[in-house]
């Protein structure tokens, strides 16, 4: 009976519907469950950062809601300190920042000079007329914070180590770092004649 079978299609298809939207329903339930857990644990946890009190050796600290930016617990935040080997951060956005732009490449044959070669504290040992890539220079930075790599890098990308601080420091102004002092690639303490980073 072609009525009847139209009307068990029309049935299935209302059933069907309803499965569906009852499906809908219920993920929604749990999703919404799932960001009220997901909200109260990042609530408790803010709490307990918030309530530990800051380490007696610790000169200066800041804690925000990266969300918000809202500051949860401060101490001598606005006080300088060197930030030591943070500035390669720095280092390492100007030359991602230049490969982006396509003034740079990973594939960059780039040759150690006498200054780079002569750098201390942590590094990869470079020598004077070795050839590395810049991906390679780079991997030295991030995996060993190597100094003589990032002053390699500053030279291939500014010409010389002077104008990469110019650009590091025009960089920081750009990103509203308003405090922020650079004066190396590395952060290497200042020799006696040399003023520090900051």
């Amino acid at each position: 009976n072609p009525q009847q079978s139209l009307a068990e299609t029309r049935k299935k298809k209302v059933t069907q519907q309803k499965v569906v939207k009852s499906a809908k329903k219920q993920k929604s339930v749990k999703s919404s469950s799932k960001a009220a857990k997901a909200t109260k644990a990042n609530e408790d946890n803010i709490k307990r950062i918030t309530s530990t009190e800051t380490p007696s050796n610790c000169r200066s600290s800041i804690l925000m809601n990266a969300d918000t930016g809202e500051v949860l617990s401060e101490e001598n935040s606005t006080e300088l300190f060197p930030p030591a080997s943070m500035i390669k951060m720095m280092t390492m956005y100007i030359v991602m920042k230049n490969i982006e732009t396509g003034r740079a490449r990973l594939d960059d044959k780039i040759t150690v000079s006498t200054h780079a070669s002569k750098i201390g504290g942590s590094q990869v040992y470079l020598k004077q007329g070795e050839q590395f890539t810049l991906e390679e220079l780079l991997e030295a930075v991030v995996v060993q914070s190597a100094n003589d790599a990032a002053t390699l890098l500053a030279e291939h990308l500014a010409g010389d180590v002077p104008g990469f601080v110019t650009m590091m420091n025009d960089e920081a102004k750009l990103l509203g770092l308003k405090n922020t002092i650079i004066r190396t690639p590395h952060g290497l303490p200042p020799a006696k004649y040399q003023e520090p980073d900051l």
